[in-house]
């Protein structure tokens, strides 16, 4: 019994389809890879289902209403992809700084002991300028009013 060699990348297909003996997935290989027209021509006069699958997409495409949805499939994944990629960058950013809130909350906790939860709830809201600004005076200050004073 043969194995299968698993999910394939489309990007990836070309390459594998050199190495495969599957005449049938080596032709739908073929068909989703094409580069032009003239190749899925080619394809379609040796594979009577391609030339079937060809001829659906020339008249989805013919179609308006299809193209439309089609078109607003598109924008909705880029939409999706956009608004991932600007979470992603968010997540971080925050991570950061809360990253940054917890190791200041750590550095005053050895320098002075016990926080206040005053002080806990402060660093926990601050913004990316405070911190820094509290992270520099930690430095030279002998008490937690002067640090955040």
């Amino acid at each position: 019994m043969k194995r299968s060699p698993g999910p394939v990348e489309l990007p990836k297909l070309r390459a594998a389809l050199d190495g495969n003996d599957e005449p049938s997935l080596a032709a739908w290989g073929g068909f989703l890879t094409a580069p032009a027209d003239q190749d899925l021509e080619t394809l379609a006069m040796d594979h009577p289902v391609l030339k079937q699958a060809i001829d659906a997409l020339d008249r989805l495409s013919a179609d308006p209403e299809a193209r439309l949805r089609a078109e607003q499939r598109e924008m909705a994944l880029l939409s999706y992809e956009l608004d991932l990629t600007k979470a992603r960058g968010e997540g971080r950013v925050q991570g950061l700084q809360e990253g940054k809130a917890a190791l200041l909350q750590q550095l005053l906790t050895i320098k002075f002991g016990e926080l206040p939860g005053a002080v806990v709830s402060r660093l926990a809201s601050a913004n990316e300028a405070e911190l820094s600004r509290w992270s520099e005076r930690m430095l030279s200050k002998d008490s937690l009013d002067l640090v955040f004073g």
